[in-house]
């Protein structure tokens, strides 16, 4: 029976990524509430579409658990694309997606089915108000900007009424404020708005001033460490967050499982001491065949990325040595001995793991385990060998890949109890979810029953009810109501067959995507304030998107900058300041050394930096 919680409990989401079909089910078998994937165009991972056909078939085993499928169509559109994006949200909502992930205002004018909307990240969700609008125009959820912390989310998540809010918790981080980068489209012709980064921010660069002075040399200085945020996580649900997304639709499957793993346990635990207010979005149990550790998986080290003003940030945002895999750190160096490495602690060391270390001129070493000897020593391999002192971390554990790879590493299966009437003429088995009563089917098969004349046992039909080991089903419970009658077990296999096969047809119904009432845009002219004037960064690509805004209100609207640059534009907008980063943050009033303007240089790349302390940002236009 259903446990006594209050109805209205809030649903918390573990939100994770796919890049394929593949992905998107090991997600679901390591525990996400929700998957978002990539439409076969229009998504801003362009290497990351998947085609409607295995769409299809991911929502198809997605809602057997409750699972959502949100469907990434977040790129700007150009005009000759509009009835083609059209098409594709049609046919997406024909498949049974649960929402679109969307960017261009335009879809909000097109013929779209009532599907429900998400509003990316690209959309500047920075601020309550920007919020408000997008509830108003009736979307769902949106997707909070990464520089927003604990308390300016709280604030939003208060000012608004039916708007579901989500955020990232774990992955890689953008630099630059999502939707306001156009580094890559100036200097590559590749846009960011258009799922084609180029990924400039991880370079290594140069810094100097205006007199020439060099204050860095070839450094990592724009490539952010990746975000975890599973310290701050009830922090976050208590400010009024209720899904939580991770990163990585380029990210291997490997990954996927273990950090989905790794916040499944983490949310777990907190609803099962807040269960009262709190209750998971979707059903089922998990196991899994290793002990989930983000680290242990591709890492650049960790920021939480709680961002204040000024210089209330004490960590580095940072890695200037290196923008790949740091992993987890092992131990110090002890001895070295020609190749041979002794360690300062016991380590779970295997042949082939990836090391690496950073050398005293800053720069990244790797190399493997070429043969271990004992817990604390082994003999290396690579081009460096790592001096006394320094720090070993691991970024590729063969063992942990070994197990995690594996297709029963993570399992998923929804608890049910099972009752067996026993009639002359029939047998009735009734199948019901453990965690709510509302999700039951009850299946009858027409038999002749002969009196029961020994004593009853019901261990055989319990153990043959309970054999359901190639359904997504297992038995917590199960009872036997004989009624005096003599049930043959071999009946049993017939009836459980038609049993689960039903409760599935349940599941999916009951699991099938909601529509959605918004409102017109006509309707909204004088109930919603917009700024009069947008510039080039409200990514305004396309004359339906043009209306749109035209409609509510605003009358001087810049096109994007994938259509029209002067030049002037700034290339990138960021809360991570390298003035902060040198310890030269204004607030902290301390005598800058250098001339401004600073500069960055990366090869034929030349950039002039530009600091707005009062808005707390950098920015980074073309070198004049």
């Amino acid at each position: 029976m259903e446990k006594n919680y209050k109805a209205n409990r809030t649903k918390l989401e573990l939100l994770a990524p796919a890049g394929s079909l593949d992905i998107g089910l090991k997600a679901i078998s390591a525990g996400a509430d929700a998957v978002y994937i990539g439409a076969p165009k229009f998504g801003a991972r362009a290497a990351a579409g998947v085609s409607l056909a295995n769409i299809a078939t991911l929502v198809n085993r997605a809602h057997l658990y409750g699972v959502k499928v949100y469907v990434a169509l977040n790129t700007i559109l150009y005009d000759s694309e509009l009835n083609q994006a059209e098409s594709l949200a049609k046919a997406l909502y024909l498949i049974g997606v649960d929402a679109l992930i969307i960017q261009d205002f335009s879809l909000l004018s097109l013929d779209l089915p009532p599907i429900p909307l998400h509003a990316s990240t690209q959309c500047h969700n920075n601020d309550a108000e920007t919020l408000y609008r997008l509830e108003k125009l009736g979307f769902e959820q949106a997707v909070l900007a990464r520089e927003l912390n604990v308390e300016q989310t709280r604030n939003i998540a208060n000012s608004l009424s039916t708007l579901k809010l989500e955020t990232f918790i774990h992955g890689a981080l953008c630099v630059c404020y999502s939707g306001q980068c156009y580094l890559s489209q100036a200097f590559k012709g590749r846009s960011a708005n258009r799922g084609d980064c180029a990924q400039l921010c991880r370079l290594p660069y140069s810094l100097y001033d205006s007199e020439g002075k060099h204050i860095r040399e070839n450094q990592y200085l724009l490539s952010l460490k990746d975000l975890n945020r599973s310290h701050i996580l009830p922090e976050l649900i208590r400010a009024g967050v209720t899904s939580f997304k991770i990163e990585g639709r380029l990210k291997s499957a490997s990954y996927v499982k273990n950090v989905t793993a790794y916040y499944r346990n983490l949310l777990d635990s907190f609803i099962a001491e807040h269960a009262e207010h709190y209750k998971r979005a979707s059903l089922g149990n998990h196991e899994f065949k290793f002990t989930p550790n983000p680290f242990k998986s591709f890492s650049r080290g960790a920021t939480n990325y709680q961002l204040f003003d000024g210089n209330r940030v004490k960590e580095p945002l940072i890695r200037p040595n290196s923008p790949k895999s740091e992993g987890e750190l092992l131990a110090v160096v002890k001895q070295v001995k020609g190749s041979v490495i002794t360690l300062t602690k016991p380590c779970d060391l295997h042949n082939g793991d990836g090391v690496c270390f950073y050398q005293n001129n800053g720069t990244v070493q790797g190399g493997r385990i070429n043969r271990v000897i004992n817990n604390n020593m082994f003999h290396f391999f690579g081009e460096q060998i790592p001096q006394k002192g320094t720090l070993l971390y691991r970024n590729y554990d063969s063992a942990f890949e070994e197990i995690i790879q594996r297709n029963d590493a993570t399992s998923r299966s929804i608890p049910i109890l099972m009752l067996l009437e026993a009639f002359k003429h029939r047998l009735d088995l009734t199948m019901w979810s453990e965690v709510t009563n509302t999700i039951y089917c009850k299946v009858s098969l027409p038999c002749n029953l002969d009196s029961q004349k020994q004593p009853l046992n019901n261990k055989k039909l319990i153990e043959a009810l309970s054999k359901l080991g190639n359904t997504p089903f297992t038995a917590t419970d199960v009872q036997v109501l004989n009624n005096g009658w003599f049930v043959p077990p071999s009946l049993i296999t017939e009836l459980r067959r038609k049993a689960t096969v039903a409760l599935i047809r349940v599941l999916k119904i009951k699991h099938l995507a909601h529509t959605l009432y918004r409102p017109t845009i006509e309707s909204l002219k004088y109930k919603i304030t917009f700024p009069t004037t947008l510039s080039y960064q409200s990514n305004v690509s396309n004359k339906v998107a043009l209306s749109v805004y035209q409609k509510l209100g605003v009358n001087n609207i810049a096109p994007a900058f994938e259509l029209e640059q002067t030049g002037n534009e700034a290339l990138m907008t960021t809360k991570h300041c390298l003035r902060r980063f040198l310890g030269y943050c204004t607030l902290e009033n301390k005598q800058f050394p250098y001339k401004e303007p600073l500069f960055l240089s990366s090869g034929s790349l030349k950039i002039q930096l530009k600091f707005d302390c009062k808005r707390c940002q950098m920015l980074l236009f073309r070198k004049k």
